[in-house]
């Protein structure tokens, strides 16, 4: 329990690693304050444990405790059941579709959203930003707050974001979700394979 606390205070420095935390708290929950019980760990929470293990073995650990300068770079980002993922950078535009059978349990449409998120952010570091606060615009309100708080109670949205942590890392990087209606979303017609004549795309 005492490693619960000190990997929460930690993530009051290096916020986006929140994520790595909701199994263990699940898992400790279960001892009901009874530390003499036994339990068995699911794998998750020795995943997660595995994850901060080689996080703080590492060298050269760093976050900068500056405040990030906001950016907005015109990134824009929607998904659509009927057809797939569409993400809109400075007028240029790419759009995936989704394969055939590829909702389960925990891949439904929000965390077809959250993969939408973290293919903006796969942009950006493409681009070489670092050291700012990117806004990546969107209209999944669940997705927004989800990626506000850093953690999710669906499995594969979080192991998304947890992607996401580790590739923010190293740039220095944070992104600020900010939501935009359907009817204003720049990305909405290709997510929807709708309203545009070719594949356009490029990191410049």
């Amino acid at each position: 329990m005492k490693i619960q606390g000190t990997l929460q205070h930690m993530t009051f420095v290096i916020t986006a690693r929140s994520s790595y935390l909701p199994s263990l708290s699940q898992a400790i929950k279960a001892f009901k304050g009874d530390r003499h019980h036994h339990h068995h760990i699911m794998w998750e929470v020795c995943l997660d444990l595995h994850w901060w293990q080689c996080i703080l073995s590492g060298q050269g650990i760093s976050w900068s405790s500056l405040p990030h300068l906001g950016l907005d770079l015109d990134v824009w980002v929607d998904a659509a059941m009927s057809w797939g993922i569409g993400l809109v950078v400075k007028g240029c535009w790419a759009s995936w579709k989704l394969l055939d059978g590829w909702r389960s349990r925990d891949c439904d449409i929000s965390w077809v959203e959250m993969i939408a998120m973290e293919l903006a952010l796969l942009w950006v570091l493409a681009a070489g930003i670092c050291d700012m606060k990117v806004m990546i615009q969107g209209e999944n309100m669940g997705v927004l707050g989800t990626l506000n708080t850093g953690r999710s109670r669906n499995t594969a949205s979080n192991l998304s974001i947890c992607w996401m942590a580790l590739d923010m890392a190293p740039a220095n990087i944070l992104v600020e979700p900010v939501y935009m209606t359907l009817e204003t979303n720049l990305a909405d017609a290709c997510s929807c394979s709708s309203g545009c004549q070719e594949w356009v795309f490029r990191s410049d």
